[in-house]
């Protein structure tokens, strides 16, 4: 299906070949866009990771102890550390999600540019080539927009996402078998 999205390009740059230079610039800014953005969300979303543990384990010790932290007037210094650590996750969570509207907002204008410089060619050109073909040029270069921003967020989430998993193997080959009692 994306494969037909991409060919599709090349048939409105066969109709309209100045095209071809314009959606080349496009297509070479999208892959920077994605490649700066990729690299940035796979890190914050390792920041999220990282900062959200420690206040998983602080709510849960409080949940044990609560008995405890009654008993011994800890509960405001238990609240204010969980706010701290809540904190913390919580603007890693909100980088995040800014940084997948940022790429939105990036995506959606190439794809305007793209469909923008089609419409000024369809106009241009329209003695010269047939209007079905202006039509056809038209709506393959919305689809491709709409396909290649929905293929760039959806690769740019699964990379974010990963860094899981990158923790995990970490915690398997990295750290050190604790010592039998």
């Amino acid at each position: 299906n994306t494969m037909d999205h991409i060919l599709s390009v090349f048939y409105a740059s066969a109709i309209y070949p100045i095209l071809f230079p314009i959606l080349f610039v496009l297509v070479v800014a999208l892959g920077t866009v994605t490649k700066f953005y990729t690299h940035f969300c796979r890190d914050i979303k390792r920041l999220d990771g990282i900062t959200r543990s420690p206040y998983i384990s602080h709510l849960t010790t409080t949940v044990q102890g609560l008995s405890s932290m009654h008993a011994y007037g800890k509960g405001e210094e238990y609240r204010k550390k969980f706010s701290r650590l809540l904190d913390q996750n919580l603007l890693c969570t909100h980088t995040f999600n800014l940084s997948s509207r940022w790429l939105a907002v990036r995506l959606d204008l190439l794809a305007a540019i793209m469909l923008g410089c089609t419409a000024l060619c369809v106009v241009l050109f329209r003695s010269s080539i047939d209007v079905t073909f202006g039509g056809i040029a038209l709506a393959y270069v919305f689809q491709l927009g709409v396909e290649l921003e929905f293929t760039v967020y959806v690769y740019s989430q699964v990379e974010a996402r990963f860094t899981s998993v990158e923790r995990l193997n970490y915690h398997i080959t990295k750290v050190d078998e604790e010592a039998p009692e």
